[in-house]
């Protein structure tokens, strides 16, 4: 009987012990969590104008996998969301290193330079969301450089 009550003690005394723990952990975290998105990093590129890098890999936001396409080929594509007040630049890198990815924001105008080279056996993603605090103007222009040179999404999605 003494047994049985030790155990019982111990029992409780570890289960406490385990959901006090549980309840009291803080964990520091690396990386900004927002809406089901983490956000590698995070940058006011211009007033009103708000550039996120999100982790591909730990989106669990179900429309936005809905919206990017992963299974795209090689290259830059846009989704255009305007209405929404957002825009999504991926870099789909299939066999294709993007490096030195730079945003510059003038008014109405967003440039996008970088640098790319081929490298087989790369399959690296980079998702960028562009938000602002209000529509975007008809005449918001995005432009592209690789490798100095002007060149065009792949692909441009709108909805």
């Amino acid at each position: 009987m003494a047994f049985k009550r030790k155990m019982l003690n111990f029992s409780i005394f570890i289960l406490t012990s385990f959901t006090l723990t549980a309840c009291n952990s803080e964990s520091v975290p690396t990386k900004k969590t927002l809406v089901n998105k983490v956000v590698i990093s995070s940058n006011e590129i211009q007033k009103g104008f708000i550039l996120e890098e999100l982790d591909i890999e730990k989106i669990n936001e179900s429309d936005l996998k809905q919206k990017i396409n992963m299974n795209n080929d090689n290259g830059v594509y846009l989704y255009d969301y305007k209405s929404k007040k957002e825009i999504y630049i991926l870099f789909n890198g299939v066999g294709t290193n993007y490096s030195n990815i730079k945003f510059k924001m003038n008014g109405q105008k967003l440039a996008i330079s970088y640098r790319s080279t081929v490298d087989k056996g790369m399959n690296r993603h980079s998702l960028f969301e562009l938000k602002s605090t209000k529509q975007f103007d008809e005449n918001f222009k995005i432009t592209l450089k690789n490798n100095d040179k002007e060149t065009a999404f792949e692909n441009i999605y709108t909805q």
